[in-house]
């Protein structure tokens, strides 16, 4: 399922961008306990092992190309951060740099893919 919120129009931007992006992964077997369940929801236990976030994002910034932007060349900020969940999916938000702002100063768009 792929959902965006924000956007008043179809239209393929090519101002500088910053890219936050959160991606949540299915904890392991080993975690399917009532205390680690607790602790992945606080987010005391993250995601360090397989899927490193370069390929990750490199899949969600490929996705978006000549739909939201241009090329992924325009994101001048990144950050990109992994959790687990039971419920795997990526949010990004994506804002539009002040000094391009659009429309009604800037615009925020969710990008929400399951990862399975």
């Amino acid at each position: 399922m792929i959902s965006i919120l924000g956007l008043s129009r179809r239209k393929v931007y090519s101002v500088p961008i910053k890219l936050q992006a959160d991606i949540y992964l299915m904890p392991p077997k080993k975690y399917h306990t009532g205390p680690k369940r607790a602790l992945i929801a606080s987010g005391e236990i993250r995601l360090t092992t397989k899927s490193d976030t370069d390929n990750l994002i490199k899949g969600i910034k490929d996705g978006m190309s000549k739909i939201i932007w241009h090329d992924d060349a325009q994101i001048v900020e990144l950050n990109v951060r992994k959790f687990y969940s039971e419920q795997p999916r990526a949010e990004v938000t994506i804002e539009w740099l002040e000094k391009y702002r659009i429309d009604t100063s800037y615009l925020m768009v969710r990008f929400m893919k399951s990862l399975n």
